[in-house]
């Protein structure tokens, strides 16, 4: 498969289909690669560049090598491009048409079609554009109980959806084991899972998980009875202790509780 990159580092890309093999192809001289497409026949990969007055057609060999500007002019926002027999075919947004050229010289440029809205995506499909390959998914899945995706050399790799994970024999997908799901994990109010199908037992705003690190307890509010001793103002802190404190003007005697006038 390959994909385009776009920001500081425009480039494209090519792996196989399980992921593996990922090797840049083009990272020169490229600005904003908009819309790729492969020529079995050949083989070569092309795609557009759309960017600004730098708009072009290109193509190279399927590692990058043996590049070949195809056009480098008369694009105006060239948008998805695709291939059929000896002709490349493409889309653009601001002509509002489908153009096509030779896809080996970018002659005998047509213009297929115009005066099309909002036209976007484009497709060409024949038989020649899927050759047959040799596919190890095809019999039994490749003995994957989910996802099995080719790779490259005709071989594959089995996958699983996600939440679920495979197991030791690399090809049968199982369940993430959920901790939480069996009377809570024995959490009192939260059960958070965690890496490995474990869990960690939490606790609403306001209120405490004590070291059994299940069980979770209202904050004590010290405060609660009897303004916690203090005179004036009684302020919570670390632990469900408090302290009391004074308005501006009035300072705390020694007892730690009592405020009094300052002025003397």
């Amino acid at each position: 498969m390959f994909w385009s990159r776009w920001g500081k580092k425009p480039r494209i890309v090519r792996a196989s289909m399980d992921g593996t093999g990922r090797k840049n192809v083009i990272t020169t001289d490229v600005k904003r690669p908009k819309s790729l497409a492969v020529d079995f026949k050949d083989p070569r990969l092309f795609w557009l560049d759309a960017f600004k007055d730098y708009s072009r057609l290109e193509s190279s060999n399927l590692d990058g090598k043996n590049r070949k500007k195809i056009i480098s002019s008369s694009l105006r926002r060239p948008f998805s491009i695709t291939l059929y027999g000896d002709r490349v075919f493409w889309t653009d947004r601001k002509k509002l048409s489908i153009e096509s050229c030779n896809k080996k010289t970018g002659l005998e440029k047509w213009l297929v079609k115009d005066k099309i809205k909002k036209i976007m995506d484009l497709q060409a499909f024949e038989a020649e554009r899927q050759p047959d390959v040799k596919n190890s998914c095809a019999i039994d899945n490749g003995g994957c109980s989910d996802l099995c995706f080719l790779a490259a050399g005709g071989n594959h790799t089995c996958a699983c959806p996600t939440g679920i994970v495979l197991l030791d024999d690399g090809k049968t997908c199982e369940d993430v084991k959920n901790s939480c799901a069996i009377d809570n994990g024995g959490c009192s109010d939260l059960c958070l899972l965690a890496a490995g199908g474990n869990h960690t037992c939490a606790c609403p705003t306001g209120i405490v998980l004590l070291d059994d690190g299940k069980t979770c307890e209202d904050v004590k509010n010290s405060c609660a009875i009897d303004n916690g001793g203090c005179s004036d103002f009684c302020l919570l802190a670390a632990g469900g202790n408090h302290t009391c404190t004074c308005p501006t003007g009035i300072v705390l005697l020694d007892d730690g509780k009592t405020c009094e006038d300052g002025k003397q």
